[in-house]
């Protein structure tokens, strides 16, 4: 028995797999995202009001975009890309800005962060180096622009941390693209090859029943035919 996948609905399965994870990424930041607040309340005691407001307003925008990009049917890749963008400036300044005996708690935040988007989601590997790149060029433009450190007690107090997750970290999508994609494959093999069976099992019954039919009249005849004689 053989069962051929259509590009269409391959494409289509790895749409509503890509979005499932999507949604699990969102979900959380718009859940999590504002209660690293707290962190700011203990670590940054002097900016901690405007950056849980700056996190507020950051979540309600991941949810206007949520929304918008769900309603239009956008591309999920751009979606997770303008997010991470949003979270890494906040995350990126305040790696900055706080003393360097809160910087370390502040790159594993930072780093967690990354660490998760690579866990969940669904993209090429491609996007996941991209993301890296973009986070260590904004660490680097608000190291210059508003840290008053070295850079040496940077990466000494968190910065080897983060650098150590930001690389590894995108190794994890390739594998899961692989693995999700071949994953799909086999539930549209496996729900095809059940319809198949299902129509094979209904055309068998329906045989079953003309022959069950044939058989009865072949009686009757017989009997008739005895009557006969």
């Amino acid at each position: 028995m053989f069962i051929q996948i259509t590009k269409e609905e391959f494409a289509k399965d790895i749409s509503k797999k890509a979005w499932y994870q999507t949604n699990n990424i969102i979900w959380t930041i718009l859940f999590l995202y504002w209660l690293l607040g707290i962190i700011d309340y203990i670590y940054a005691t002097d900016v901690w009001i405007q950056f849980t407001i700056v996190r507020l307003i950051t979540s309600a925008i991941v949810y206007g975009l949520y929304t918008y990009f769900r309603a239009k049917e956008y591309n999920y890749r751009i979606l997770l890309h303008i997010v991470f963008f949003m979270l890494s400036i906040t995350c990126a300044i305040l790696c900055n800005i706080v003393s360097i005996q809160a910087s370390t708690i502040y790159f594993l935040v930072y780093s967690a962060i990354i660490l998760f988007f690579n866990l969940q989601v669904f993209w090429e590997p491609i996007h996941s180096v991209v993301q890296s790149l973009i986070a260590l060029i904004l660490l680097a433009i608000f190291f210059n622009a508003l840290n008053q450190y070295t850079l040496d007690l940077i990466v000494g107090n968190g910065g080897q941390f983060f650098f150590i997750v930001a690389t590894l970290s995108c190794l994890i999508p390739s594998a899961r693209f692989k693995v999700i994609e071949r994953d799909v494959r086999n539930q549209i093999l496996i729900e095809k090859s059940n319809e198949q069976l299902k129509s094979q099992n209904h055309d068998i019954g329906e045989k079953n029943e003309i022959i069950d039919r044939q058989y009865e009249r072949l009686l009757k005849m017989d009997e008739q035919k005895k009557q006969f004689y």
